[in-house]
């Protein structure tokens, strides 16, 4: 029998099994060691850089700006002197370079930049100067070309110089008083040269008459002589015997009436016109003039001209071209989001599709091809087990057919889903040490007991059992990691740090971005939000040193703000951009014991003094009787002498002074109070004192009112901030003050039919107030009246989307009605409809009625998935209409959401890309659509615990009534009544506890005056007075009745005798009745006293008889 010849066997290594690993991201996978276990590495494939990684993916780098590829920049940017940058150095992010221009402004991607140089900015803004400092602006109208810069007369003067100053010269006319002095008197204004000023005049119509710099006397004669006055009582003039316009208005003459006069700004050339005399301000920026109102003045407007958008009431317009809206749309119908990355008008062609995450993918204007690795997301089922998850195919619309694949030496049939069966070998066989960690068992000889753990990638580290598996998310490619397979680095990308507190295997998602110095931010798991800290920059720090200070940047969005501050508890005014002037009263801060120099002075009876305030550690204890001093204690010896020395003043803290041959207690500063022979009743008003307790100017740097309620010297800590005109009050604390500045000038858009809207109602807040359009025109404007457009698919849109058409209006002036349009949706043709539906036809199988009826039916349209199959309905979908959302159908209508706080829409809360944004967010409220399939049902809500909803309105009406709301104050548990006197949600801790009888106190119970005289009756029944002297709570029994009218007396708790003088008929026994009292007006008469009611009663006057 012949011998069975040895296997021939050759070692295919690991990149059979791991090549995949590699080649999804786009490397390559090499096993320099095929008879070895773990030691494959996937390498970068040229020209991207990087070092290769053992059995993980590796972290390349492509930088387009110095590699050579076909997408590279080359020498593009260099041969322009320009500066290459490469927004995302990843391969797989090809063509994201751009040139940036190293003189002037301006970047372009993937090509030269369009550089400009604005000269009125360049040495050091010298050109600029030159034209401000002869009262003028600077503008360089063609910033590709030097030496164009000119100096512009400021209006209403006209006039321009290249590279000097202009000679400026100005109609005096156009000034408003001026012209209206004249045009108030029915004559024309005329300025004989503009050069010379004040030579402007009024000149009479019918004569050669004229007044210098004021209305002429003008002979007039016929209808004019006796009726003129009806032509110039409308700013007209009298010609002829009929009314005529004067300029800049426009209108036919009318015989023996005014005359019907219009002001097209848009044309004209006056103080509130586009053109002051130097050129209309719109079209010169080729921008259209829109005019409001022909009988308003002063509501014009520069419109951008399509497809840019942006109107800007009396301004140039900011144009923006929003190419999502247009080609960019493509990327909705595909499911993907579209990305404008500049809407600047200049900016074209910069637009592009993203994948929605979890899936990856962009593309510059195209569709972008999007993938899904899958074990981004299922990984972990596999590595619990010990094993790697694999995506088959990555194709973001493949789904579902990801597996957990065996990691040899193990084997088994991978498991779509799920973890697979996977049997080991040798001493692995029923070892379940490393799957329960995550970890591959190997089994590497025949010997006995060397079976290990391995690491399964991308974690890598020693072997062991387990083994001790380290895993930089930093530096790695995984799915937990900075940068994902396919992906680009989160932090490297965007110049930040990247930073793995915890590089153990187990630990993941906790790398963070860390924004590099002097910039502040950081991100966990993401790209961070930098800041920049001006306090970080050098010298700035070093500006503020010392105890007292510190550097501040209050707003690190803005520049130049950085300031020192003093630090708590010194005091004074922070200094920007420079030192603090820093100080302290020492006899009112805390000394190492924790006393103030006040107490502790206060204690033996002598004053505290601090000279310096700016020097530390010279506060001094004064004797009041030999004016010795101590530094920082009690000054020995200090006694009182003379007749001081039998006071007990010093042993109640209070210091004796001498009156005359007898003495008097006076108070220790900060309390005030004296009484002589006695102790005094010491007071502390913590509004005017220097202590530790008191305001210390707190309100008064506030503008704000501060008053101490109770200044015994017990009562600390309960000072009021109240605010100028008393709408808001706050204890120990500046007051949120509230002012509705629509309350001033809501007449100014009551007038233009528009809401007022106060946004922010504090009172430092000024100018603030908007008017605002009622639905359905939208538009607003701060501190004036609002241009309003009149979108009428606000009101017809619905016509249109119903058959899945989309609704335009060309032209949205409220003047402008009935130009709405249906037009067909993309890829409808058809010509748009004027004030109705359009005839609009599709091709292919969305042709058939029947079939793109199935879509616009319900409000959609027909998509033709596939033009050369018509003979399924699978082959055509249905999509939304923007800007409603969803997945296109196949076959059947859609499912569309709209959410109406973040879409666009006239009916959303957002109502066009010229709005302020969210109506809701810029009140300080926010946005619910209950229900994003049905329309019209958003509405702005308050913050909690605030309360109330305005439902299609420009902003809810919150309300905060702390008086309400839990925790309740405690005034009702005590019998005084709770007041909010500022119940609005930015105003916290001002209510009040009012007593019943008067008195308040701010946040806290009132100590409340009791009055006896309003629960006593003896003093009424006998027709007397009460009055209560002390109505202290603890002052009890000391109300006292007095005799009313001629009667004299009064009596301690009770009813008085009274005496009347001789001859008074009340004292000869008169019965006024009870609750009455008598008065004898005359008491040398007879039987003429009266009977009158004593307070609090009322009646009719008894005349010799009781009082009714």
């Amino acid at each position: 029998a012949g011998k069975q010849a040895p296997a021939d066997c050759e070692w295919v290594g690991e990149c059979v099994q791991y090549a995949h690993v590699c080649e999804q991201v786009g490397q390559t996978c090499e096993d320099p060691n095929k008879k070895k276990a773990g030691d494959w590495t996937c390498s970068c494939k040229a020209p991207a850089q990087g070092a290769s990684v053992q059995g993980a993916v590796a972290l390349c780098i492509l930088d387009e700006c110095t590699a050579d590829c076909k997408s590279c920049a080359g020498a593009t940017c260099a041969a322009e002197e320009q500066t290459c940058k490469d927004l995302s150095p990843s391969p797989n992010d090809l063509g994201d370079w751009l040139c940036q221009c190293t003189q002037g402004e301006g970047e372009r991607q993937g090509a030269a930049a369009d550089c400009k140089v604005n000269e009125c900015r360049v040495n050091g803004g010298a050109n600029g100067m030159l034209c401000r400092d002869a009262g003028q602006s600077c503008i360089d109208p063609d910033q590709h070309r030097l030496g164009g810069w000119k100096c512009v007369c400021n209006p209403p003067a006209v006039g321009v110089a290249t590279t000097t100053a202009a000679t400026c010269t100005i109609d005096e006319c156009i000034v408003p008083s001026n012209h209206d002095t004249c045009s108030g008197a029915g004559q024309e204004c005329s300025d004989p040269n503009p050069q010379n000023p004040n030579d402007w005049r009024c000149d009479c119509t019918d004569t050669a008459e004229f007044g210098v710099m004021t209305a002429a006397t003008c002979t007039t004669s016929g209808w004019c002589a006796e009726n003129g006055h009806i032509c110039i009582s409308a700013g007209q003039k009298c010609h002829e015997g009929a009314c005529e316009c004067i300029a800049p208005e426009t209108g036919l003459p009318k015989e023996k009436a005014a005359a019907e006069c219009v002001l097209d700004e848009c044309v004209a050339v006056c103080a509130t016109c586009a053109d002051r005399g130097s050129g209309n301000l719109c079209t010169q920026e080729e921008q259209e003039c829109v005019e409001g109102s022909l009988a308003r003045s002063g509501d014009w407007m520069c419109k951008c001209y399509a497809p840019g958008t942006g109107t800007a009431p009396r301004a140039l317009a900011s144009c923006t071209i929003d190419e999502c809206a247009g080609p960019g749309k493509v990327c909705i119908t595909e499911e993907q989001q579209c990305e404008d990355l500049n809407t600047a008008a200049t900016s074209t062609g910069d637009w592009r599709c993203v994948c929605h995450a979890p899936a990856v993918g962009k593309a510059d204007g195209a569709v972008a091809e999007c993938t899904l690795d899958e074990c981004l997301i299922h990984s972990g089922v596999c590595t619990a087990e010990g094993q790697m998850c694999f995506d088959n195919d990555v194709a973001a619309s493949k789904r579902g057919d990801w597996q957990c694949e065996c990691v040899a030496p193990s084997t088994g049939t991978p498991v779509l889903g799920a973890p697979a069966a996977c049997r080991q070998v040798g001493e692995c066989e029923d070892n379940d040490v490393c799957s329960k960690n995550g970890q591959v068992c190997v089994d590497p000889t025949e010997a006995a007991d060397d079976w290990e753990c391995q690491c399964l990638p991308p974690s890598t580290g020693a072997h062991g059992r387990p083994a001790m598996c380290v895993l930089n998310e930093c530096t790695s490619v995984c799915a937990s990691c900075a940068q994902k397979p396919g992906g680009v680095h989160a932090c490297l990308t965007n110049e930040q740090n990247c930073y793995d507190d915890n590089t153990e295997g187990w630990s993941v998602g906790d790398w963070k971005c860390v924004c590099p110095p002097p910039t502040k931010g950081e991100q966990t798991a993401g790209t961070a939000t930098c800041k920049d800290d001006e306090c970080a920059r050098p010298g700035h720090a070093e500006t503020c040193a010392g105890d007292m200070q510190e550097c501040v940047d209050p707003d690190m969005d803005a520049s130049n703000d950085w300031g020192c501050r003093c630090v708590a508890p010194y005091t004074g005014s922070t200094g920007l951009r420079s030192a603090a002037a820093c100080g302290i009263d020492e006899c009112a801060a805390p000394t190492e014991s924790m006393q103030t120099g006040h107490d502790i002075c206060t204690a033996a009876a002598q004053t505290c003094m601090d000279p310096h305030e700016s020097i530390i550690g010279d506060w001094r204890c004064v004797c009041p009787y030999n004016g010795m001093s101590a530094l920082a204690a009690p000054s020995l010896p200090c006694e009182p002498i003379g007749v001081c020395s039998d006071s007990v003043c010093a042993g109640a803290g209070q210091v004796c002074e001498e009156d005359g041959d007898s003495w008097r207690c006076v108070c220790a500063a900060p309390e005030t109070g004296s009484a002589a022979g006695a102790l005094a009743e010491c007071r502390l008003d913590e509004c005017d004192a220097s202590c530790a307790t008191c305001e210390g100017g707190a309100c008064s740097a506030e503008g704000q009112t501060c008053t101490d309620p109770d200044t015994a010297a017990a009562a600390t800590n309960d000072w009021v901030c109240t605010c100028p005109s008393g709408e808001g009050s706050k204890k120990g604390a500046p007051a949120a003050c509230f002012v509705d500045e629509c309350v001033a000038n809501g007449g100014v858009c009551a007038t233009e039919e528009q809401d007022c809207i106060d946004r922010d109602m504090r009172a430092a807040s000024v100018g603030d107030w908007w008017c605002v359009c009622f639905a359905p025109r939208v538009g607003s404007a701060q501190a004036g009246k609002a241009t309003c457009q009149n979108d009428e698919c606000y009101t017809y849109g619905a016509t249109c989307t119903a058959v899945g058409q989309e609704c335009i209006d060309l032209n949205t002036a409220p003047s402008s009605v009935n130009d709405w349009m249906c037009q067909c949706a993309a890829p409808a043709v058809g010509a748009p409809s004027k004030a109705g539906v359009a005839s609009c036809k599709y091709t292919g199988s969305c042709a058939d009625p029947a079939t793109a009826a199935t879509c616009t039916d319900a409000g959609q349209k027909c998509i033709d998935a596939d033009p050369a199959d018509n003979t399924t309905t699978a082959a055509f979908r249905c999509a939304c209409l923007a800007p409603a959302e969803g997945i296109p159908a196949a076959g059947a209508a859609a499912t569309c959401t709209l959410d109406e706080c973040t879409a666009i829409c006239p009916t959303c809360a957002i109502p066009s890309q010229a709005a302020k944004g969210d109506v809701c967010v810029s009140s300080e409220q926010y946005c619910v659509d209950p229900d994003p399939t049905r329309r019209q049902d958003w509405t702005c809500n308050c913050y909690a615990p605030s309360a109330t909803f305005a439902v299609m309105a420009p902003a809810a009406s919150c309300t905060h009534d702390e008086c309400t709301l839990a925790p309740l104050p405690p005034c009702e548990s005590e019998g005084q009544t709770c007041f909010d006197p500022t119940p609005y949600p930015a105003s916290l801790d001002d209510w009040q506890c009012q007593c019943p009888h008067g008195g308040s106190a701010v946040a806290q119970l009132a100590k409340c005056d009791e009055d006896e005289c309003a629960t006593v009756t003896d003093c009424a029944e006998a027709g007397q007075a009460c009055f209560d002297a002390d109505t202290a709570p603890d002052s009890k029994g000391d109300w006292v009745c007095r005799c009313l009218g001629t009667g004299e007396g009064e009596k301690k708790a009770g009813a008085a005798t009274c005496t009347y003088p001789d001859g008074d008929e009340c004292g000869l026994g008169v019965a006024c009745g009870s609750g009455q009292y008598c008065t004898d007006p005359d008491p040398k008469s007879e039987v003429n006293y009266e009977c009158r009611c004593a307070p609090p009663l009322h009646g009719t006057v008894g005349m010799a008889a009781p009082a009714q």
